[in-house]
């Protein structure tokens, strides 16, 4: 369940999330299936002033829960965002104020690259999706 609407809440992302205007995060990334099982997803980073992330609600790179809403996510859904450098930050996504998911995603050096790594908290399960620039 968690992984289907990881996968949305990444498109969701895409369809109205906002980053800082020096963010290497800008851009539009499109899922690349032959580095994932799954495919079809695209991620848009635009930029904006005040280093804010717009989706269904504002989230700040201050490590904080906002939550965060749409038609196939948990109710009581909450996502933390902090930045661990200026290519990567960590989003740590939670149901009921428990920890589910936790992501570190990295814009590559060349700035081409964006990689999604994963992993559903209690289990040994881990995700990585690699993403194009568009």
């Amino acid at each position: 369940m968690f992984r289907v609407a990881r996968v949305l809440l990444l498109v969701l992302v895409g369809a109205t999330a906002v980053l800082a205007a020096d963010s290497p995060f800008a851009g539009t990334w499109k899922l690349n299936p032959a580095k994932r099982e799954f495919t079809g997803a695209t991620i848009a980073f635009e930029q904006a002033a005040g280093g804010g992330m717009k989706m269904t609600a504002d989230v700040k790179f201050d490590g904080k829960d906002y939550p965060a809403s749409g038609p196939t996510i948990p109710a009581a859904f909450t996502l933390a965002l902090k930045r661990v450098d200026a290519r990567s930050f960590e989003m740590t996504q939670k149901v009921g104020g428990k920890v589910v998911y936790r992501d570190t995603m990295t814009v590559s050096a060349d700035g081409k690259t964006l990689t999604d790594v994963g992993v559903a908290e209690g289990t040994q399960e881990k995700t990585k999706a690699v993403y194009d620039r568009q």
